[in-house]
């Protein structure tokens, strides 16, 4: 089972694909993390949808505050991504070095 954020306003896509919203939920990025966090645990083939429709999550908070906690995650996941780039090249460049010096 797979999360997927489409990054512009449709989305074609395969069978199976479920595309999840809520009225009380305004901000995309605040419900892609929501839903990340209360990923249910894959059952098999079982359609997704009829495990998420049990479900229940209560929002407490407001559509303004909804933005910002998404905006937050959606910032952190990106900074995590560059950091982790950053040591993919610094490990690389390791590998070259010790490539180099020994033979």
């Amino acid at each position: 089972m797979s999360l997927y954020k489409p990054k512009s306003p449709f989305l074609v896509a395969s069978d199976g694909v479920k595309i999840i919203g809520s009225s009380e939920i305004e901000d995309g990025d605040f419900l892609y993390f929501l839903l990340e966090k209360y990923m249910p645990y894959s059952e098999g083939y079982k359609r997704h949808y009829s495990i998420l429709k049990e479900q229940e999550v209560k929002i407490t908070i407001n559509k303004n505050e909804q933005k910002k906690l998404g905006d937050y995650f959606k910032n952190l996941d990106n900074l995590i991504t560059l950091h982790q780039r950053e040591r993919e090249k610094l490990e690389n460049i390791k590998k070259s070095c010790l490539e180099k010096m020994f033979v």
